[in-house]
C-alpha cells in the first residue's frame, strides 16, 4: 500500500532470481466502500504504471516499448490499472516500477500496487528516482524500429506514450547537433523542465555520439491533446 500524491510519482523496486511471468496492477479504493453521500459523484482517478529493468551500466530497459500494447483501461480511470494486456515475461534481474495516480480532488490518497506471478516477488517502496522518465524514454526511443533519418547521420523519434509525448534524438555524426524548437500550439500539454526556456520553446543540444530525450506532459489527463511545432537545427 502506497500513499500517493497527485503531483509526485512513487517508486518501487524488486528483484527476480529467475525468469518469470508477471502481471502488475494499481488498485484504488472501491467507490462502493465510500460513504453514501460521496458515491454518486465518485470517479476513479487516472494513473500511470511504468516498469523498467535496471541494466548493469545503470541504464534502463523499458518492459513495454509500445504503449499500444498496454491495457486501454490504463487511461480510462477504472479502479484497476493494468501493466499489460498479457503477462510480462521478465528476465532475472533488478527492476523499478514508477506509479502515479492523478487524484481528481488534488489530495494524496492510498493505492495498492500488486504483482501477480508464478514466482515470489517482494515489492519494496524506495525514494524517488529523479531521472527515471529520461532513462525510460531513452530506452523506448532507442528500441523504436522506425526511427526517422535526419541530416548528418542523426535519427529522431517523436511519439505519444501514455500521458506523455517524447522526442528522442540520436546523434551518430561527428558534429554536435543543436536544435531550437518552437511550439506554435500546445493543446493541453506542457514542456518538461530539462530543455525548456519558455512555456513554448525548447533549446536542445545533442553532442556527437550521444542520445537525448525531451518530454512534454499532458495536463488534463481526461482531455485530448495536440501540438504544432517548428524547429531550426544546425551542426557545429
Amino acid at each position: 500500500t502506497i500513499e500517493g500524491h497527485p503531483k509526485h510519482a512513487e517508486y518501487t523496486k524488486f528483484t527476480l532470481k529467475n525468469p518469470t511471468e508477471v502481471y502488475f496492477r494499481i488498485h484504488q479504493t472501491d467507490t462502493r466502500k465510500l460513504p453514501l453521500e460521496l458515491r454518486a459523484d465518485a470517479q476513479y482517478s487516472p494513473g500511470e504504471l511504468f516498469v523498467a529493468k535496471v541494466m548493469p551500466d545503470g541504464s534502463y530497459r523499458a518492459v513495454i516499448n509500445n504503449f499500444d500494447d498496454c491495457d486501454p483501461d490504463a487511461q480510462s480511470g477504472t479502479r484497476a490499472i493494468h501493466g499489460s494486456l498479457d503477462k510480462m515475461k521478465l528476465e532475472a534481474g533488478d527492476y523499478i516500477i514508477r506509479t502515479k495516480v492523478r487524484w481528481r480532488d488534488g489530495q494524496p490518497h492510498k493505492f495498492t500496487l500488486s504483482a501477480y506471478s508464478e514466482d515470489v516477488i517482494e515489492l519494496k517502496h524506495i525514494t524517488p528516482v529523479k531521472d527515471f522518465l529520461y532513462r525510460y524514454f531513452s530506452s523506448v526511443g532507442m528500441n523504436c524500429p522506425n526511427k526517422q533519418d535526419m541530416k548528418n547521420n542523426c535519427k529522431m523519434v517523436n511519439k505519444f506514450y501514455d500521458f506523455y509525448s517524447y522526442l528522442y534524438l540520436e546523434n551518430n555524426g561527428d558534429k554536435d547537433w543543436k536544435i531550437d524548437v518552437t511550439f506554435k500550439k500546445l493543446g493541453n500539454m506542457k514542456i518538461a523542465k530539462a530543455f525548456k526556456i519558455s512555456p513554448n520553446q525548447m533549446k536542445i543540444s545533442v553532442p556527437a555520439g550521444r542520445k537525448v530525450v525531451a518530454i512534454c506532459k499532458k495536463i488534463d489527463l481526461n482531455g485530448g491533446c495536440s501540438y504544432e511545432w517548428s524547429w531550426v537545427q544546425k551542426f557545429e
